[in-house]
């Protein structure tokens, strides 16, 4: 994605120097050429002074892979006049950093949605066997009244059936001493 974010901006810019050079081509006066030059969000017009001693506006790491070198193009004008037109990859770079934003937040929200659906559905597969332990605890105290429904998961079915045989011979058993008392 980073990598497809480049070559996006670096085309953009190639896109914009040429459509500066077809305005200068097409013979428009300079200060028209510089106003429409710096009202468009992806040209810049510079000076010779600019170009050696403004840094780039662009400062971090991502700002500086994302940007690479700003392309520029020198146009000379009908009148004569040397125009320096500079690439500005800013508005590209503000672009894709929202669109990674908006995929990240997208990512977490997803992630937060499938993993409570996850734990709601694992609590509730996992239900019988909850009620199981219970009822295992209830069998310290003597209470053998406890039977179980099935459910569709074979293995805590079989818990369930040896269970409920377990509770049956529990009553039996009792049933059995009280007889014999």
């Amino acid at each position: 994605m980073l990598y497809q974010a480049k070559a996006d901006i670096e085309q953009e810019g190639r896109a914009a120097l040429a459509m500066a050079q077809a305005l200068v081509e097409s013979g428009i006066d300079e200060q028209q050429l510089v106003h429409i030059l710096n009202e468009s969000r992806n040209l810049r017009v510079v000076t010779r002074e600019l170009l050696v001693s403004e840094p780039s506006q662009l400062q971090g790491f991502f700002d500086q892979f994302f940007a690479g070198a700003h392309p520029m193009i020198t146009l000379v004008t009908e009148a004569g006049e040397t125009v320096y037109v500079q690439a500005n990859s800013v508005a590209e770079f503000e672009e894709i950093t929202a669109t990674v934003v908006n995929v990240f937040i997208i990512f977490i929200i997803a992630l937060f949605v499938t993993l409570f659906t996850l734990r709601f559905t694992i609590n509730s597969r996992l239900k019988p066997l909850s009620e199981l332990c219970s009822g295992l605890d209830s069998l310290q105290v003597g209470n053998f009244e406890l039977n179980k429904s099935s459910t569709d998961i074979a293995e805590i079915n079989t818990l369930i059936s040896h269970y409920n045989n377990l509770i049956s011979s529990l009553v039996k058993q009792d049933k059995q001493l009280v007889e014999l008392r």
